[in-house]
């Protein structure tokens, strides 16, 4: 079967949106099918429009580097004529907008939803893509509705989508990425951290909404432990260096954006992991976090914050400890509680959790085994 993947994220974004559509392209290659994904770049040439990527094909549709982030509204000849050219069996999309511009192609459409809101800004375009959406599941142009928690597959359910129409798939690791656990004292080596003390590592972006504060202040309560803050944006990390440094935390650092494929380096030489939010994410009652699956595929004991869909994945004491959101005294005791008992098990179960549930080639199995493309 001949895929093609419609995206309006530019490539050269390092957004966890990308990393996953990507995933899921090299996934759908695995299984035999022919994948070309359509997605935007500023800079095309033409011994560069097309790229060989794990599998499958990435064509990139020229943008306007003077139109932003308007671009992605304005593609409607460009989509046309990709999908004129490609010839697809099957179209699968992340975008409400992408399903305004392809519903006249007449070609079986998988729409993949990650929140509620499908525009955060406008209540209208919001409410218009609802019902889009809701007529192409009735009149059969969408084959399935795939979502990426239980709750917003329950949200979508109420809103009229039906059940027979709608799976829950949350989000996954590359196996091979992580089959190979290079220990603790390799991978520190590796990245120059010290063998001497316990290392407690939190792996995301530094936005407001992710409470690095609770880092910073676990840095200072624990002080003989050494706290790595992998991600950016590196504005931010730079920030948060500073506050640190200016109230005299010396044993944690920023290291700031990294290449994705670096990520597991970070993750296999910590004793702990840190997954936090804040009520304030937009998507905290719906979403998926990629790094809880490369979290649990390390192998390493991950404390959380339980946040309602985040204990659809993790459960407290069996292959994570999970604290109230934003209580940094339950925090501060998990944390004391991982260092000082042996709670090994909860990072081996949560590794064979993920290694039996949530690889991306099953997620990409179970949707297409979901499908009868006509």
């Amino acid at each position: 079967m001949r895929i093609l993947y419609l995206h309006n994220i530019d490539i050269s974004s390092e957004q966890a949106n990308l990393i996953q559509v990507f995933s899921m392209c090299k996934a759908f290659s695995q299984l035999g099918n022919e994948v070309i994904l359509s997605i935007p770049g500023y800079e095309v040439s033409p011994n560069k429009k097309i790229i060989n990527q794990d599998g499958f094909k990435i064509l990139l549709r020229k943008q306007n580097p003077y139109l932003g982030k308007f671009n992605k509204y304005l593609c409607n000849f460009q989509i046309r004529r990709v999908i004129k050219n490609i010839k697809p069996d099957l179209l699968y999309l992340r975008s409400p907008l992408l399903l305004s511009q392809t519903i006249n192609s007449q070609l079986p459409i998988i729409m993949e939803l990650h929140n509620n809101k499908l525009h955060l800004g406008y209540k209208i375009l919001d409410n218009h893509w609802e019902k889009l959406i809701k007529k192409c599941v009735r009149d059969k142009s969408i084959k399935l509705i795939v979502c990426i928690s239980k709750a917003l597959t329950e949200y979508w359910i109420q809103k009229g989508i039906p059940r027979k129409s709608i799976i829950t798939e949350h989000d996954g690791i590359d196996i091979e990425k992580f089959t190979n656990d290079v220990g603790k004292q390799k991978a520190r080596e590796m990245l120059g951290i010290s063998t001497q003390k316990s290392v407690i590592t939190y792996l995301g972006r530094l936005y407001e909404d992710r409470r690095i504060d609770d880092i910073i202040a676990l840095a200072k309560s624990f002080k003989d432990t050494s706290f790595y803050v992998v991600g950016g944006p590196n504005d931010q990390a730079k920030k948060y260096h500073t506050l640190a440094i200016e109230d005299g935390i010396d044993n944690i650092s920023f290291i700031g954006q990294i290449p994705h494929k670096d990520t597991p380096k970070y993750l296999f030489a910590s004793d702990i992991l840190l997954a936090l939010w804040s009520k304030d994410v937009p998507t905290i009652n719906f979403c998926s976090p990629l790094k809880v699956f490369e979290y649990m595929a390390s192998g390493r004991t991950i404390v959380a914050y339980g946040f309602p869909t985040i204990r659809e994945v993790l459960n407290n004491k069996k292959n994570a400890l999970l604290v109230e959101p934003e209580s940094i005294e339950e925090l501060k005791n998990a944390v004391d509680y991982a260092l000082k008992e042996d709670v090994s098990f909860l990072g081996r179960n949560a590794r064979n959790d993920v290694f039996e549930n949530y690889s991306w080639i099953d997620r990409a199995k179970r949707i297409l085994e979901n499908i009868k493309c006509e």
